[in-house]
């Protein structure tokens, strides 16, 4: 009995050892989509179309290398990263997609902890959505100020209630936020 009360420890500690990331969800309250560190571009974005109204979309710590723009258009989803230097979506390859991450959900859309760099145009861009909150996050063209980098790193355009707080932007080549045809806007600590 002994010998066998050891040996399941020992199963425990060695696929504990072997188990993959840590799960992005862990500690997200409500319904959450869990992106974990090595996940394709087609994870990704399947990962933003499953989300549900309300949702969490949990990105791990790590790289995720992009090579075509993402698009959300479901209302109240927040973005989640393990931490601004942590969680990368890297467009450093992308092919095709005018903006890194283009958001048109209507109502609601957070992103904290995340970052996104050397898109080929636009970081993020939201267009016409109501309630934007997007704190300690980064935008980054990571080879520095160039003219042939994304115009702007965050870019609220026709939105109503935005918040940015606590961000890092650099390297765009026009501005690093740009808050365009908007109402209710605060933008501090960035």
């Amino acid at each position: 009995m002994r010998t066998l009360g050891l040996s399941i420890l020992l199963f425990g500690l060695v696929l504990g050892a072997c188990s993959s990331s840590p799960d992005p969800c862990k500690g997200v309250t409500g319904a959450c989509v869990g992106v974990p560190e090595g996940s394709s571009q087609e994870a990704v974005q399947q990962a933003l179309l499953d989300v549900k109204t309300g949702g969490t979309v949990a990105f791990g710590a790590g790289t995720f290398e992009l090579k075509t723009g993402l698009s959300l258009d479901i209302d109240n989803v927040t973005l989640l990263g393990q931490g601004m230097d942590s969680s990368i979506l890297s467009f450093a390859n992308q092919t095709d997609g005018a903006q890194g991450l283009y958001v048109t959900a209507q109502n609601g859309f957070t992103m904290h902890d995340l970052a996104i760099e050397d898109t080929k145009g636009d970081g993020l861009k939201l267009l016409g959505t109501t309630k934007v909150r997007i704190s300690k996050s980064r935008v980054e063209w990571t080879k520095g100020a160039n003219e042939t980098n994304g115009s702007y790193g965050l870019y609220p355009v026709q939105c109503a209630d935005v918040m940015l707080d606590g961000n890092v932007v650099k390297g765009a080549s026009d501005s690093g936020v740009y808050v365009g045809q908007s109402d209710m806007i605060e933008v501090k600590n960035n």
